[in-house]
């Protein structure tokens, strides 16, 4: 039976006898501490396995749905309060968008993103997308970013290039084929530098029904030789990959689910030092916080505006965040 570590309760203390709070942010991948591969996604999906669903019952069967929190120890990350709400003038709603920098920082770190080199981020317009846009740039990269929608590219653009201003990003409307988006990229990558119109990383977040689109090649012939693809999307059923171009090139795809605690910790730096930005000041935007009976309504407002930088929030112990 794999080792379940010790459990870390986050609570609000109010006793003038307890102990102040602690500011943390909650890690939601639960791993065994054996050295298995066993690994859930806390009170969401505990995969296939007998393990992952033992692992996922009991005191780790609920996640952050209900008014206490448990997780192991090792999963929660002490954030400085002092440097977050008061020096950068964040509030508690702010921080929501952790969640999705840390997911996309893990793809990116994983096929090791430098500074200055170019990076592809497509699709770039939804809330995972948009999110690389932001840690792609704050890591030093100049990035192209793809998407359908022209309005909300532009949008994007605008918004990150306040965030950073010394930042490099030129946004790419999908044309729908592999000549387009290629051209489109290309004229992108030389106009940030890159005078083979080639790009050093494709960051690939495609959604379900994404598997047979056009930017998925295209993306993968724009890379430079010995290039690399991060692969953090869902798409569903087999994707279509140049196998000759793949294999003269020497490019590594590489697959990334979630993150791992010590890029946790990379991320929650960046976030202190005022690198990577977060709310308005990076154009991301709280659409409202929920108690946790009101969860319909959440998904509701949610999913309505379900892009770049929008997300909301549930506050299990009925506290709404200030």
């Amino acid at each position: 039976m794999a080792e379940i570590p010790k459990t870390y309760r986050a609570l609000q203390f109010t006793s003038p006898t307890s102990p102040p709070s602690i500011l943390v942010w909650l890690d939601p991948v639960l791993r065994v501490a054996d050295g298995s591969p066993t690994q859930i996604l806390h009170g969401l999906n505990t995969g296939p396995s007998a393990e992952g669903k033992a692992l996922g019952s009991g005191d780790w069967k609920n996640g952050s749905w209900g008014e206490v929190v448990r997780v192991p120890a090792r999963n929660a990350h002490v954030l400085d309060e002092d440097r977050l709400f008061g020096e950068l003038g964040y509030g508690i709603d702010d921080l929501g968008y952790l969640q999705s920098l840390m997911i996309v920082y893990g793809g990116l770190r994983d096929v090791d993103v430098r500074p200055g080199e170019v990076v592809l981020v497509a699709p770039a317009t939804g809330s995972f997308g948009g999110a690389a846009v932001h840690v792609a740039l704050a890591l030093g990269a100049s990035v192209i970013a793809m998407a359908k929608n022209g309005e909300v590219l532009s949008e994007l653009e605008a918004a990150v290039k306040r965030a950073y201003p010394g930042g490099r990003v030129r946004a790419v409307v999908m044309t729908g084929s592999v000549e387009g988006d290629l051209e489109g990229v290309r004229k992108a990558a030389r106009e940030l530098g890159r005078r083979d119109g080639t790009a050093d990383v494709y960051f690939d977040m495609s959604p379900p029904k994404a598997s047979g689109s056009a930017h998925i090649k295209a993306g993968i012939l724009a890379l430079r030789p010995k290039g690399r693809m991060s692969l953090m999307g869902g798409a569903a059923g087999d994707v279509g990959f140049p196998y000759y171009q793949i294999m003269l090139k020497g490019l590594r795809l590489q697959g990334s689910w979630m993150f791992t605690p010590e890029q946790v910790d990379e991320v929650i730096r960046l976030v202190e030092a005022g690198i990577l930005r977060l709310g308005k000041q990076a154009g991301v935007q709280c659409l409202g916080v929920f108690e946790l009976e009101e969860w319909e309504e959440a998904f509701r407002v949610a999913g309505d505006d379900a892009r770049v930088g929008r997300f909301a929030l549930l506050a299990p112990n009925g506290k709404k965040a200030e």
